[in-house]
């Protein structure tokens, strides 16, 4: 069905026509970017209990504004005009993603319109920097293609295998998706997530997460923090949509607590008072923080990168040891200068390396100059330099993945093994001669030459041997020529 709003967009909708007008209302939101059938999985358990009614946000789905003003007020409006017309005075609002925002965002407009709140995987207070860095890189992904977005999002908000069908699901959503609209809608999220108005929800709530989720379950028991009246519970074995991939239990939990009548009692106590006030304290100091972190990203496994805040920076890092402090700094968040002279100039007497260091370390500075408004990135006193942003290395990320396989059986070895080697880089960390890095790199190289000669057996074992003899060339091309028999390797289990 179809709502004809004034400003000549159409919000289609469904709603449940059999379902006793009696019965109390539960409206679903569904999240930026997807669209009302991602709910197909769960609605099916409250048919009977609740008057169901699911819609696509403007600009999703089959709902049109695809080119109309993204912000939180619009959509809160569409979604009160869309209770009017069908009737609704008061109704129970279950929003995921952004979704939640949008249902935390009409309670606080309409509060007599909700009865209870059910927020699933909400985003609230994401460093700005880290989220400008993540539009950034899903952006460059748009700009290669629809299917290589919506890949790239399906991975990151499912934790199940791209082989099910719950995963295809997700993946065609998000490349049917109107691309322009959800970066609009990003961007809107950035600047505002809900966050201020949380602590004006009175109203009962259950926060939901998926005990996969990397990011969210941290997100939402914040948001659950905030709330007065909040029930915080971790859905098992799902990710960022636990009613796509767990719909029976998040389901079952939901219906409980609707259910549930009576106003859980909070205490009024000088204590709990005290407590609740320190604990708000510390989450709005902690805020302030947050909202001035900034975020570093450096690529050095194939070729040199550095993007600061989402913004590239190419030029100036081969003047003046900038490059070799970045890469120091990389491994070394927090170092004293005499430690930088050690590993930068081990050669040169103490007291000139100084005067050298001081020179580098002011142009270093000048690279890394932080946002207007921000927090300094590089904090230099008389004996100390520290690197104050959140960093994202390739090479850390690969060092992590490759420590990780030693522990990993050997059904997950082989996969994440057969990806790391099929994306490794030639050369591999080209321009990097530091000597105190070049034990790491002679390391690093070991560990790839017995990874790739570990998945080498495997494939021989498969009876795959033109694979095999990838591999083979793979582990030759980081070994020395003292090294190269079979059995002087030491094989990672």
């Amino acid at each position: 069905m179809l709502l004809q709003l004034e400003d000549a967009i159409t919000i289609h909708y469904k709603e449940d026509s059999a379902a006793d007008q009696a019965l109390e209302v539960l409206v679903f939101i569904h999240d930026l970017g997807l669209d009302l059938t991602v709910w197909d999985e769960i609605i099916g358990f409250f048919k009977g209990h609740y008057r169901i009614v699911l819609y696509d946000l403007r600009g999703h789905g089959r709902s049109t504004g695809e080119d109309s003003e993204a912000g939180w007020s619009v959509f809160v409006d569409d979604l009160h005009l869309l209770m009017e017309r069908l009737g609704i005075r008061r109704a129970h609002i279950a929003g995921h993603g952004g979704g939640a925002v949008i249902a935390v965002q009409f309670c606080s407009s309409y509060p007599g319109m909700v009865e209870k709140l059910i927020l699933i995987s909400i985003p609230v207070k994401f460093p700005a920097a880290l989220m400008r860095a993540k539009i950034a890189e899903r952006k460059k992904l748009a700009g290669e293609g629809r299917l290589s977005l919506a890949e790239e999002l399906a991975a990151f908000t499912t934790a199940l295998p791209d082989s099910a069908s719950a995963f295809r699901i997700v993946r065609d959503l998000y490349s049917n998706m109107n691309t322009d609209l959800y970066f609009r809608a990003m961007d809107m999220l950035l600047r505002e997530d809900g966050w201020k108005e949380l602590k004006r929800i009175s109203h009962r709530t259950l926060v939901l997460a998926g005990e996969y989720d990397p990011l969210y379950v941290t997100s939402a028991s914040l948001a659950a923090s905030r709330l007065p009246d909040a029930s915080f519970l971790i859905v098992p074995d799902s990710a960022y949509l636990p009613f796509l991939e767990q719909p029976g239990t998040t389901a079952s939990w939901i219906r409980r607590f609707l259910q549930t009548k009576q106003t859980r009692a909070v205490s009024d106590s000088l204590l709990v008072r005290d407590v609740r006030g320190t604990l708000q304290l510390f989450l709005d100091e902690g805020e302030k923080k947050v909202e001035l972190a900034q975020m570093l990203k450096v690529n050095l496994l194939g070729s040199f990168q550095v993007i600061l805040n989402g913004q590239e920076k190419p030029d100036g890092w081969n003047q003046r040891y900038a490059k070799s402090l970045l890469l120091y700094m990389i491994f070394h968040p927090t170092a004293s200068r005499e430690e930088l002279c050690d590993a930068l100039f081990p050669q040169v007497p103490s007291k000139t390396a100084m005067r050298n260091i001081k020179v580098y370390l002011h142009y270093f500075k000048r690279m890394m100059q932080a946002q207007e408004g921000g927090a300094p990135i590089l904090s230099v006193d008389r004996e100390h330099v520290m690197l104050r942003c959140v960093i994202r290395c390739d090479l850390l990320d690969f060092l992590a993945e490759i420590k990780d396989l030693h522990h990993a059986d050997a059904a997950r070895k082989y996969e994440s093994a057969g990806r790391l080697l099929g994306n490794l880089p030639d050369p591999l960390l080209p321009g990097i001669y530091d000597e105190w890095f070049m034990d790491r790199k002679s390391r690093l190289e070991m560990e790839v030459a017995e990874l790739a000669v570990w998945m080498e057996d495997q494939e021989k074992r498969r009876g795959r041997h033109q694979r095999a003899e990838g591999y083979r060339r793979i582990a030759r091309r980081f070994l020395h020529e003292e090294e190269k028999e079979p059995g002087t390797f030491i094989q990672i289990l």
